[in-house]
């Protein structure tokens, strides 16, 4: 969980067998999604997709 405003609730009810670890802000090698994120961009830089079929494709 990063530190992100949105991210954060007092509001919600943990299992006691969860628990929630904050990653300090801007590490992406702690952050799969920022590896995978980049990653799709490059594939997907630069094209036109005409339907949401073709962009899963």
């Amino acid at each position: 969980m990063d530190n992100t405003g949105f991210h954060s609730t007092k509001n919600i009810d943990i299992p006691e067998n969860i628990y929630l670890l904050r990653i300090p802000s801007y590490n992406p090698e702690l952050n799969a999604w920022e590896e995978i994120g980049q990653k799709l961009k490059k594939e997907c830089e630069n094209q036109r997709f005409t339907s949401m079929n073709s962009l899963r494709e």
